[in-house]
């Protein structure tokens, strides 16, 4: 072999030897990329995805408070109770010479007991019932009646009476509506306001922010401009 072939084969050899590190490293390189794109992490990755998606979707609709609001699965039912005691002294002539103040002609003690019971449904997020009954001790009253023959006849009766009772909806988002027996609630007036000429009882002075009794209605409530 002469000295021109030796150079060659030994060239030959040094660039056999110098590009295979760059071989193997490529084919790592590749490797690397194909474990990285493998269809079974991506698959495993997607069904995370959306199991935590759906794990949050159902953490939402549980602590919507809007939604807790105006939807419930039962029937709210409550009420309330209050008793008063009145008493009064009557001095018919204080200006005689036998008056006596500890002494006077007449005195009266009235107890009162009322009570409220009320149930609130709310089937749906846009559709509510609510009604509410009132009661006061003895719980019962006397009322007159005439017959036939002209004869009166007492009955004794119980004392109950609708309150309230009525019904909210609403079209979509642009009209809300409430059909029935309600206190109508107009105006920032506390001795008068005016729906006093609506309502069936007056402001209470002495009460002024006691509930008051209200006429049968049909209510349309439309929004405008931006909320």
């Amino acid at each position: 072999m002469s000295s021109l072939q030796r150079l060659e084969a030994i060239g030959i050899l040094c660039l056999i030897i110098m590009a295979a590190p760059f071989s193997i490293s490529s084919q790592e390189d590749s490797n690397d990329i194909d474990a990285l794109f493998e269809d079974e992490i991506v698959v495993q990755q997607d069904r995370e995805t959306s199991s935590q998606k759906e794990s949050q979707d159902s953490l939402n609709r549980q602590t919507n408070p809007l939604q807790s609001f105006l939807k419930t699965e039962t029937v709210k039912i409550g009420g309330s109770i209050s008793g008063t005691v009145q008493s009064s002294w009557q001095w018919n002539d204080p200006w005689t010479a036998g008056f006596d103040l500890v002494d006077p002609d007449s005195q009266k003690l009235k107890p009162d007991l009322n009570s409220l019971v009320y149930f609130d449904a709310r089937p749906q997020e846009d559709f509510r019932v609510h009604g509410s009954f009132k009661t006061a001790w003895p719980f019962s009253e006397t009322k007159s009646l005439l017959d036939s023959n002209n004869k009166t006849t007492l009955v004794s009766v119980p004392d109950i009476r609708i309150f309230e009772l009525f019904s909210d909806f609403q079209l979509g988002d642009t009209a809300y509506m409430r059909f029935g027996k309600a206190t109508v609630k107009w105006g920032v007036g506390y001795f008068f306001s005016p729906a006093d000429i609506i309502n069936l009882e007056s402001i209470n002075i002495l009460d002024p922010t006691a509930q008051r009794e209200g006429p049968l209605q049909f209510r349309v409530f439309i929004p405008y401009g931006p909320s």
